[in-house]
């Protein structure tokens, strides 16, 4: 696993297995423990980064994410040469010195990785003078090491002295593989040919063919074209997500055509005369057609109806124009006779509909010397009522 800063070109790496600890591992090794999180992390879609954990990992550590398209590792094209180059220099070095054991292997990528931070150039300097502010040390060096102590180890016969020297061989052969790969041939006629995006802009909703190669062995047929497949979205510019057959997908612009008129005659069209995407047979698709009828749909029995809840009804008090405690209604001036108690009130209301309203110059009005008189005072309270039953008999000329 390796890693590769956007601004300086300082590439590190490290020995890393497939799973999400052993990455986890690698990254916080290699740049996390010195360099601290990264702001933003480019990944190709390998199975190993699609995981929930990963994301989980990366969200607490702050870190986004840009993920590549799938077969589209020209977008992360950077980080991809740079390994390449890494890769060509390990192939050198084994080939001047065998690798046995994984000791020797982790070895000659830490010598690679040195030369290459240290020869390579950007803006004028060295990777590492642009990361670090200055050149590491070259111990034993004849041209940049005054120590003598690191010139005698070297000339040493005994077992340190052996081990010394072969660092110094491995250093030897990283720089010499670092200078053959820079000027290969091979590398610079693919940095010719590399792929560049061409002038075509996607829309949601059109029609386009998508290219994906074959994951047999078939030498005759390396990949086809698929679709035709609609639009969804555009991410950016290097992402366009489409779908096709009840499946999601993710795509690089540079892996599209647009569906020419024949194969846009050729789909399917709805009861609009639309164009609509072939049969489903996406795994895990389930399309919701049919609508439930009305008998379907399950009625709640009367008990279990909803109803709204309604808090439960107050005491029922005494019309507003009833005697208090019971008392009667003065008798009709006309008849003579007296007015029935509270109890059948409601019923002789019922058959003549006369409610027992008092005219305004009916009411009566309480008596007072003063003009205030206490609301909560008892004697006051009987007092008035004893004048007002005066006034209502004087009223009906019973005086």
């Amino acid at each position: 696993m390796h890693f590769i800063d956007e601004a300086t070109l300082f590439h590190v790496g490290v020995h890393s297995g497939r799973s999400f600890e052993e990455q986890v591992h690698a990254l916080e090794t290699a740049w996390t423990q010195w360099a601290g999180p990264c702001k933003l992390i480019y990944l190709d879609p390998a199975g190993e980064y699609a995981t929930e954990a990963w994301a989980t990992y990366l969200q607490s550590e702050g870190i986004k994410v840009s993920m590549t398209a799938a077969e589209a590792h020209w977008q992360n094209g950077r980080c991809e040469v740079h390994g390449k180059i890494v890769k060509d220099m390990l192939t050198r070095m084994e080939g001047d010195s065998p690798v046995l054991t994984e000791v020797d292997f982790r070895k000659n990528l830490r010598q690679a990785f040195a030369a290459k931070n240290s020869l390579s150039r950007i803006h004028g300097y060295t990777p590492e003078q642009c990361l670090l502010g200055k050149s590491r040390a070259l111990p034993a060096s004849l041209v940049s090491d005054d120590d003598a102590s690191s010139h005698v180890l070297a000339e040493s016969n005994s077992p340190e002295g052996q081990w010394f020297r072969d660092s110094l061989q491995r250093r030897e052969a990283a720089r010499k593989a670092f200078v053959r790969a820079d000027n290969d041939s091979a590398f610079r006629r693919a940095l010719l040919r590399r792929s560049r995006p061409g002038v075509l802009t996607f829309e949601p909703k059109d029609w386009v063919l998508y290219w994906r190669r074959s994951k047999g062995n078939n030498r005759l047929e390396h990949g086809r074209w698929h679709g035709p497949a609609q639009v969804i979205v555009v991410e950016g510019k290097k992402v366009v997500w489409l779908s096709h057959l009840g499946r999601i997908i993710r795509a690089s612009p540079e892996q599209l055509r647009p569906a020419s008129l024949r194969e846009y005659h050729k789909l399917p069209k709805d009861s609009m005369g639309n164009a609509m995407d072939e049969t489903p047979r996406g795994r895990g698709y389930l399309e919701l057609e049919d609508i439930p009828e009305d008998n379907q749909l399950g009625e709640a029995a009367p008990s279990e109806a909803y109803s709204p809840s309604l808090g439960q009804s107050g005491p029922q008090t005494p019309h507003s124009t009833s005697q208090p405690d019971n008392e009667e209604f003065p008798p009709d001036s006309g008849h003579g006779t007296s007015a029935p108690s509270l109890g059948n009130e409601e019923s002789e209301q019922g058959d003549d509909g006369d409610d027992g309203k008092l005219e305004p110059h009916e009411i009566p009005v309480p008596d007072s010397d003063d003009g205030k008189y206490s609301l909560f005072d008892e004697t006051e309270v009987l007092k008035q009522r004893a004048n007002r039953r005066e006034k209502l008999k004087w009223l009906h000329g019973e005086q």
